[in-house]
Parts: structure tokens; sequence; C-alpha cells
């Protein structure tokens, strides 16, 4: 079997694992939209100052709030989708599952990019639904920006699948992943403005925000719906390495941790 054949045939079944599994859906999406409607609705008046100008003001404010948000929620979806890819690698591994592909006659690379490319695709199209808020708070905003969001989505999508991959190939139980993901991974969503605007921060922490990939992402994400700008030249080709090395990480992590284990069991 060819490494193509090998990661194609990985792909489809975590597909297929998803589609009996809407619980994953509901758990995704469902979160950041619960989220989005009570921050960016019912507190987001919290988040503004009393304006002279009285109640309309108010009204425009927590529409820019609602909209602010939005990219960070998507961003959100990414992170629980990676989260759920890491788990289902734990899963795999613990059944034996993964130890039997490596007796198969499939390159070892093409298990960790059969773990990656599909979870990345889930986590994209759910973040996009995420996205389509921004065109329920604002249905005269142009699709043409549509694409570059999604791009900025599947390039961090993969970042950080990969990232878990890699974390979660030195973890045997999803209760020490979930620990793990708690110090890593949310802090980097944290992090990246999606909840606050880091222009505040202190100047320690500000260099953490600026040099967080997620925050490239969510900056990319909120431009494509009119919501945030730009502020890092680096954003884009920054997004694309973290993409890169997410790849990198799980390929090199995820490989050594298989062939070991799959060792041991011979």
């Amino acid at each position: 079997m060819s490494g193509v054949a090998g990661c194609m045939a990985l792909t489809k079944r975590d597909l297929v694992r998803f589609v009996r599994q809407p619980s994953r859906v509901v758990a995704a999406i469902g979160t950041p939209i619960l989220i989005w409607i009570f921050a960016g609705s019912g507190l987001s008046r919290s988040f503004a100052p009393p304006t002279p100008e009285g109640a309309a003001a108010a009204v425009e404010s927590s529409k820019a709030y609602a909209m602010y948000l939005v990219p960070g929620m998507a961003t959100m979806v990414v992170l629980f989708a990676s989260t759920m890819a890491a788990i289902t690698l734990i899963q795999d591994r613990t059944s034996g599952f993964m130890q039997a592909v490596v007796a198969g006659p499939a390159p070892k690379w093409a298990m960790a990019l059969g773990k990656a490319l599909p979870n990345a695709l889930l986590a994209t199209v759910q973040g996009a639904v995420v996205l389509g808020l921004a065109w329920v708070l604002n249905p005269e905003h142009s699709l043409v920006g549509l694409p570059m969001g999604l791009a900025a989505l599947a390039l961090t999508s993969l970042g950080i699948t990969g990232v878990a991959l890699a974390l979660a190939s030195r973890i045997d139980s999803v209760a020490g992943f979930h620990g793990v993901m708690n110090l890593v991974l949310l802090p980097m969503w944290l992090l990246s403005g999606a909840l606050f605007p880091p222009q505040g921060a202190q100047t320690w922490l500000s260099w953490i925000v600026r040099l967080n990939p997620m925050t490239w992402a969510t900056d990319l994400v909120g431009a494509s719906v009119g919501a945030r700008h730009v502020t890092e030249a680096w954003a884009w080709p920054g997004t694309v390495a973290f993409a890169l090395l997410g790849v990198a990480l799980a390929t090199a992590a995820v490989t050594r941790r298989i062939v070991k284990d799959g060792g041991a069991r011979a």
C-alpha cells in the first residue's frame, strides 16, 4: 500500500467516526455559539463604558463587540476540534489500532497525516459555520473575504492539530491530555485577543500576544469579515509556517511513539 493510499484510508476512518458521533459537532460548535450569545449580546454593554449619546450608541457598541467576538469563536472551534483529534489518537493507541497499522505496509508518515488532515478539515468546516455569524450581524458585508478567512482557519487547524497530536503522542490517558491542553493550548487561545483587545496589555504580555500564532489567525479571520485589522506584517507567513511546523511535529512525534509502542508489543 502506498503512503497516499494509507493516508486516505485513515482519513476516511476518522471522517466516518466523526459522522457517527454527532455529539462532537454539538460540543465543538455549540459552546462557542453560547459564549458568543452570552458575551456578545447579553454582557456586551458591560465591556463598553457609558456614552453621552445614550441608548443608540450603546446598541451600536454591543453590535461592534459581538462582531469582534466572531473570529475568536471560530478559532475556539478549531481548538476544540483539534483537541478531539488528539483524544482519538490516544484512544486508537490504547486500543491497539495504531500498533496494528504499524504492522501494515503503509509508511509511518502516512499515519500522522492520516490523523492530522481529516481533523484539520473537520475543524475548518466547523469554524466556517461559526464564521457565518458575522453575516448574521452584517448581511451587507461582502463575501469577497470569505476565502481568506477559510484559508486562515485551515492553516491554523493544521498547526493546532499538529501540536495537539504531538502532545498527545507523549500522554497515555485522556484525562492527562486535558490537563496539558488547559496548560498549553487554552492559554494560546485566551492570549490571541479572542475575547478582549490586547492593545492595553502590559508590555511583556503584549509581546507574547504578538508572537502567538493564534493571534495571527484570529486577526486574519477577523479581517475577512471586516471585524478586525491585521496588525502584524508576518501574519500570513507566520500562519503558513505554523501549519508546516504543526505537521512536522505531529509526523515526528506520532510516528516515533507508534513505532516504539509497536516494537514493545512485538
